[in-house]
């Protein structure tokens, strides 16, 4: 349980050691969300071309409005509310949800996932060469994710910030996360992922996909 524990961790680490502050504070308009900066030419996800980036961000954008209303999180309308939160602090938003967005690697660029009724990869990754990374996306905050190509527990090699707004790495209250599992040495098999909340009612998610 205590490496499940630690293990979970990995995504979210980084992303809470270079803020100075934490996300529900005063100062939440200064999270950048993830080990390197914004900025940085280096990061896995502007491995994605434009038009995948641009198909991200419509995804999230609208993931964040479905997911305000099963969380009760206020909305960006409800501005009074929302200053509240970030002003005094509060509770993180329970995780309500998980999914499998796509797989980015060296071969194919960026395969996205159409809907959740398609549960095996298009393309086939067994003789691929160079990185892979299966995409998550989760709505809220958990605190044991974790993931796995069959039996082999993945690492998490970046996370990316969800706010309130929808935007990716943008300024202001973290609501989700965006993450890259390393699959460059597991490539094939059922990837598996799963966390639970860090409030209550502290519930348990997960998701599947196969890759072939």
């Amino acid at each position: 349980m205590k490496n499940k524990f630690l293990s979970s961790l990995l995504c979210v680490f980084s992303f809470l050691f270079i803020s100075s502050s934490t996300v529900f504070a005063a100062n939440t308009s200064n999270v950048t969300g993830s080990s390197t900066s914004n900025n940085s030419t280096n990061k896995i996800i502007h491995k994605l071309s434009n038009k995948d980036y641009n198909k991200l961000k419509l995804q999230v954008s609208q993931f964040v409005k479905e997911n305000q209303l099963k969380s009760n999180l206020p909305s960006t309308k409800d501005k009074t509310q929302n200053i509240k939160l970030q002003s005094f602090g509060g509770p993180a938003p329970k995780l309500t949800s998980l999914y499998v967005y796509g797989i980015l690697s060296d071969q194919y660029g960026f395969e996205q996932r159409t809907s959740d009724s398609q549960l095996a990869s298009r393309n086939s990754y067994a003789n691929i060469t160079g990185s892979e990374y299966v995409v998550t996306i989760e709505y809220g905050y958990g605190i044991s994710g974790i993931a796995k190509m069959d039996t082999h527990q993945l690492t998490c090699a970046e996370t990316d910030t969800i706010n309130e707004l929808g935007e990716i790495n943008g300024k202001g209250t973290v609501i989700g996360f965006i993450n890259f599992w390393d699959a460059s040495t597991y490539r094939i098999g059922t990837f598996t992922y799963e966390n639970t909340s860090e409030n209550y009612p502290y519930n348990e998610l997960s998701t599947f996909f196969n890759i072939k």
